[in-house]
């Protein structure tokens, strides 16, 4: 709804009664929201869609501080603050109010299509003008046609308010409604794609016999085997005797590929419960999120869609503030598959503060040796020993964020918090390790690849 012509009159007549009042201050509310302090009174004026309105008001406002239409307030209020109003008019029997006050006027058009509001001199040079013009004296517009409106009826400021009040907080609860939903939608749709990336990890996880008769059938072919070959073709005893050729990776020696094998064919295997746990909580997460997506679309207040926003963390002030808080800390936060944390520092600042102040003794310490890079930390309770797979993912971790990541192999340094101490005042992120071993190892681009879907703060 919009102000009909019949209602501008009737509350231009309201209005009369502001003559020879004085305009004490000028605020800006809302975006291309004004405030006139009168005497006593409050005149709201509003040139915003879809709400254009003017009317006299009985509700306080905080300052709106942050947008063009403050700037353009504090210049009114030097145009027109402490000067008194000589007369409130409709102007062109159309949807114009003018408000004179001493020698300038301010004319607010209310039309739905293009609203504006300008501030013009006794010469009808347009001062100042709410959204750009290109004339600089301000005239009419055109006069329309006669109309038959289909809403004549007066309404007083009261009513108006009211109206106006109910439509407002009904477009905030739509765009608050519709912010939630496409939060709990993005979400929905990780979810849908991490546990696609999960499945498709457990039914490689599920072919482990297949890596495992591979290298059987190559370790009972060992004797053909030779570094360079690209391919070697055997007779697969599982399937009648049948030629089955099988590729190799010609810079390896006969032995490691025949361990790789092997190798591979367990890492399958145990990867098979931990996705499968996985795949069970990521689907209680889409069910959680599906029904918090029924509750955004019923609710029918703005205090039940804050209960609701709390439930889905609300990109808000308060996800906002957590969000601040997690890139305050000096670590990025993984997960293992056994669902250990694994902390990698940011920078040598972040390394000693992870090292030294967020670190307990008990906890696994990694970095990559002779190469610069993250102080990598595996999180465990007192006396808990890591799974190898987490020791693994915490490997990899260290590789990736450090300058080696691009080495045919590193050395990586593995030990406890308790055994490393500060190398010395001034050599921020630099250590001295009592005891420790070193892992010879390569970086694994589609394990890290997983270690990030498992989740990253």
């Amino acid at each position: 709804m919009s102000l009909t012509k019949v209602q501008v009159a009737a509350l231009v007549a309201e209005l009369q009664s502001l003559q020879g009042s004085k305009i004490s201050s000028i605020q800006s509310i809302a975006p291309r929201t004004f405030v006139f302090q009168v005497d006593g009174h409050r005149l709201l004026l509003c040139l915003q869609q879809p709400f254009l309105r003017f009317h006299l008001s009985s509700q306080h406002y905080p300052e709106h501080e942050t947008s063009f239409t403050k700037a353009l307030s504090e210049a009114l209020c030097v145009a027109l603050g402490h000067s008194r109003i000589v007369s409130i008019r409709q102007l062109n029997d159309d949807r114009i109010l003018e408000i004179n006050a001493n020698s300038y006027r301010l004319i607010a058009e209310l039309f739905p299509k293009r609203p504006n509001l300008y501030l013009i001199d006794s010469q009808q040079q347009i001062l100042l003008a709410l959204n750009p013009v290109s004339e600089t004296l301000y005239s009419l517009p055109p006069q329309p046609p006669f109309q038959i409106e289909k809403t004549s009826q007066p309404l007083s400021s009261q009513e108006i308010e009211r109206f106006y009040a109910a439509q407002e907080m009904a477009a905030e609860l739509q765009q608050e409604k519709q912010k939630l939903q496409k939060h709990v939608q993005q979400r929905l749709k990780r979810n849908i794609k991490t546990e696609q990336a999960c499945q498709n990890d457990l039914q490689r996880g599920l072919h482990w016999k297949d890596a495992q008769h591979e290298a059987e059938l190559l370790q009972a072919n060992f004797f053909r085997l030779k570094r360079g070959l690209n391919e070697i073709e055997v007779l697969d005893w599982e399937k009648q005797d049948m030629p089955r050729t099988i590729s190799l990776d010609r810079t390896k020696e006969p032995k490691d590929e025949v361990a790789r094998r092997f190798k591979q064919s367990k890492k399958l295997h145990l990867s098979i419960e931990p996705l499968q746990r996985q795949i069970k909580v990521i689907r209680n997460e889409r069910v959680r999120l599906e029904r918090d997506l029924e509750w955004i679309v019923s609710a029918t207040s703005l205090d039940a869609l804050s209960s609701i926003a709390k439930e889905v963390r609300l990109p808000g002030a308060a996800l906002e503030k957590e969000r601040e808080k997690a890139r305050r800390l000096p670590y990025r936060e993984f997960l293992t598959a056994s669902g250990l944390k694994i902390w990698a520092g940011k920078d040598a600042r972040s390394n000693e503060k992870l090292t030294f102040s967020h670190a307990k003794g008990s906890d696994w310490w990694l970095h990559v040796h002779n190469f610069p890079g993250s102080h990598v930390i595996l999180r465990v309770s007192k006396q808990q020993q890591p799974d190898d797979e987490s020791i693994q993912d915490a490997i990899q971790i260290a590789l990736a964020y450090s300058s080696a990541k691009e080495q045919a192999a590193a050395e990586v340094c593995v030990t406890q918090v308790k055994y490393v101490s500060r190398l010395g005042r001034g050599k921020e992120g630099k250590v001295q390790i009592s005891k420790h071993k070193i892992m010879q190892v390569r970086f694994d681009p589609e394990r890290f690849r997983q270690i990030k879907q498992r989740g990253q703060a």
